[in-house]
């Protein structure tokens, strides 16, 4: 599938780079390539047993900020969850997570080392304005005796406040040594 997917980018670029000679547009061409297959991933791994794809990353999504995490597998994860929908959600104070690895191409589950604290339960607004609520949260896998790098998913679960329908998102990280 990657090959195909590469392969049509390969044949979108030489179509494009006959019709722009220019540097110029040659340079713009060579950008976009690069964006799109950073945007593709290199393995989609199915869910964890017991966890299903259903409205997941729909109304609510996981960003990794680069600016917020170093990515060493002792450090925490931060996250930004954002509210997407034009729902009231509602979390838990650890925002409903789970957290596994990949061993042995299977998802483990593994606890979060940070406690949360705070309030007993998050309410996320939905968007105004075209303004949606934001929240940061972060979690510490636990990644006792792993020396090299390792595949992290993160999992957040919550509820409409209306509906009862649960919602839910998740993002893939690398954590290296």
């Amino acid at each position: 599938m990657k090959q195909a997917i590469f392969g049509s980018h390969i044949k979108l670029v030489k179509g494009l780079i006959k019709m722009f000679q220019t540097t110029k547009s040659k340079t713009i061409i060579l950008m976009t390539i690069i964006f799109l297959c950073s945007c593709t991933k290199s393995q989609d791994r199915p869910h964890p047993e017991g966890i299903s794809a259903v409205n997941l990353n729909q109304d609510i999504q996981i960003i990794v900020p680069q600016a917020w995490n170093t990515f060493k597998l002792d450090d925490t994860v931060s996250l930004q969850i954002v509210n997407v929908s034009n729902k009231t959600l509602v979390f838990d104070k650890n925002f409903g997570s789970r957290i596994f690895l990949i061993e042995n191409g299977q998802w483990i589950e593994v606890k979060d080392k940070l406690i949360s604290i705070g309030e007993d339960s998050i309410l996320m607004k939905p968007a105004v304005n075209n303004t949606n609520e934001t929240r940061g949260f972060s979690v510490q896998p636990d990644v006792s005796g792993k020396t090299s790098k390792t595949e992290v998913r993160i999992y957040i679960f919550g509820k409409s406040s209306d509906t009862e329908e649960i919602v839910g998102a998740y993002t893939d990280v690398v954590l290296k040594p």
